[in-house]
């Protein structure tokens, strides 16, 4: 909703209408007055941008909108899995895309690796392992948050690795074929050299102004 103008509208604009016509009064929003509303506020049809990206699946263009308002957007591998993205990486792209993946989200056990999240297409779901089986051991050696990464930077993208697990009781063993990281960390930054037009979009959307 957020507009480069004086008097410019933003989400809060939205929020701040929906409670006095409906939270303030403790009544029910109708079907579809949300959308109704923010195409009111925003002064524009916005019925494209509810199809595509709230009764849709598509993702947000958010690359072409940050770069409106002068902020660079890009996507890189994680670092590591306590990598919530934001800022830039410690580590040069070349070597993050080198690092293998599991293609899932652990957490530490008494024993191990839980895995919390398996990701569809990843390492971890194609060599049958699930949600909730405990990792133990690769190729031998122990596992656990410590030694994760350490252990994967032994092998290349491809290879076939041995993992230890076990599923409730029962220690199983898999054969599980190494992928490359997946790129999906956001990075943000400031464009450098934007025009005074771009400094003007910034300055409405952050509220500075």
């Amino acid at each position: 909703l957020r507009q480069a103008t004086n008097g410019a509208k933003s989400l809060d604009d939205l929020m701040r209408k929906l409670w006095q016509d409906f939270g303030r009064l403790n009544k029910g929003v109708p079907e579809g007055e949300i959308e109704r509303l923010a195409a009111e506020i925003a002064g524009q049809d916005l019925s494209d941008f509810f199809i595509q990206f709230l009764h849709g699946t598509d993702d947000p263009h958010l690359e072409a909108l940050l770069e409106k308002v002068g902020v660079d957007f890009h996507l890189r591998p994680a670092e590591s899995s306590e990598d919530k993205g934001g800022s830039k990486a410690k580590k040069s792209a070349e070597v993050l895309e080198k690092r293998p993946d599991l293609g899932a989200r652990l957490v530490s056990a008494d024993d191990g690796l839980k895995i919390v999240n398996v990701f569809s297409g990843g390492a971890t779901e194609q060599a049958g392992l699930a949600a909730g089986d405990i990792l133990i051991a690769l190729d031998g050696l122990r596992l656990n948050k410590a030694t994760l990464s350490q252990l994967l930077s032994r092998y290349q993208i491809g290879e076939v690795v041995t993992v230890h697990a076990f599923r409730r009781d029962e220690l199983m063993q898999f054969n599980l074929t190494l992928h490359a990281p997946p790129a999906d960390t956001v990075e943000l930054g400031l464009l450098p050299d934007v025009d005074q037009s771009t400094m003007a979009r910034r300055q409405s959307w952050l509220g500075l102004n």
